[in-house]
């Protein structure tokens, strides 16, 4: 699918983002008032910030209306992009059932967009089941209490969803998804092994559908691997690229949606790119506000910051 005219204005859109030197400059900030004030000076969030006392606002306040970003971004290609929503819709709910999955556990508070996920948080067990039978999710019923794996088919279950409804429309976008899952995939391997105690049998037994899913061979290499420095070769990356797995997954993904928004003509994959990119512009700014809010100084909130790969050693 290619159109020129929402092609171009994803373009201009992208050019209204705040630049990675901006970035750097507000990671100078020490106040998160004085942070809001800064965000109300850009021409990308001028307009949301306009109405409000920025000075006054408190760090959730104004992580919640930058949020509020992507759902804007969203209406100004809307009418242009009706396929696209179908897109964005599927991510939400699926982003949001992982998220119901932690707080029905937690008991912790959150704000849903998705209707039925809202009315989920307080049901009881049962009635839980009933409601995920009822919109398609029965597959999730044996993993309620195994939030990883529930997880892990979810991306599947994404994964296989967007396949069916774009590949012969967009096959490129199906191949972007595909690497994108491949390489939060390998994030996901190394971060169970490191916080968690397992044997190689039970990783491939959690991890072995979605590497045959994705055609991941041999896998064996990726369960084995202990280091993140053992991993950067199977993917054609330097052993000695001291960057942690995840900054670098982050970094290079980046890449590529900067690279498909400026190369590419496909407008379904400029599209996904251009909402990857929104995400990532929101992650830096609530990443630095995090920083502002546990004093971590300068050094360390830059090192916060999505950047591409190349900018993180590569």
């Amino acid at each position: 699918m290619i159109n020129t005219t929402i092609n171009t204005k994803l373009i201009a859109m992208l050019s209204n983002h705040i630049q990675m030197d901006s970035f750097e400059e507000f990671a100078t900030i020490l106040d998160v008032s004085e942070f809001a004030l800064a965000l109300q000076e850009t021409k990308r969030y001028h307009q949301i910030l306009a109405s409000v006392d920025a000075s006054a606002l408190h760090r959730l306040e104004l992580e919640k209306i930058i949020q509020s970003i992507k759902k804007i971004d969203y209406q100004k290609i809307k009418r242009f992009m009706p396929d696209g929503f179908y897109l964005l819709e599927l991510e939400q709910e699926i982003d949001e059932l992982i998220i119901l999955l932690h707080i029905r556990q937690s008991e912790s508070n959150y704000q849903f967009e998705t209707s039925w996920i809202e009315k989920c948080i307080h049901l009881e067990t049962q009635d839980f089941i009933n409601v995920l039978k009822e919109h398609h999710y029965e597959f999730l019923i044996p993993y309620l209490d195994d939030l990883l794996q529930a997880e892990l088919y979810l991306k599947k279950h994404l994964f296989l969803k967007i396949k069916a409804r774009y590949e012969t429309e967009s096959p490129k976008l199906v191949a972007a998804y595909h690497d994108e899952l491949i390489l939060f995939l390998l994030s996901y391997v190394y971060r169970f092994k490191k916080y968690y105690e397992t044997s190689k049998q039970n990783l491939t037994e959690i991890f072995k559908p979605l590497f045959d899913l994705l055609n991941i061979k041999p896998y064996e290499h990726y369960i084995t691997s202990q280091t993140s420095n053992e991993i950067y070769p199977l993917l054609g990356y330097d052993s000695s690229l001291e960057i942690p797995l995840e900054r670098f997954v982050y970094g290079t993904l980046y890449k590529t949606y900067l690279r498909n928004m400026r190369f590419e003509d496909d407008t379904l994959l400029k599209f996904f790119s251009y909402m990857r990119l929104v995400d990532i512009e929101i992650k830096n700014i609530t990443d630095l506000i995090e920083g502002i809010r546990y004093k971590i100084g300068q050094d360390k909130m830059i090192e916060l910051l999505i950047k591409e790969a190349m900018n993180n050693g590569h």
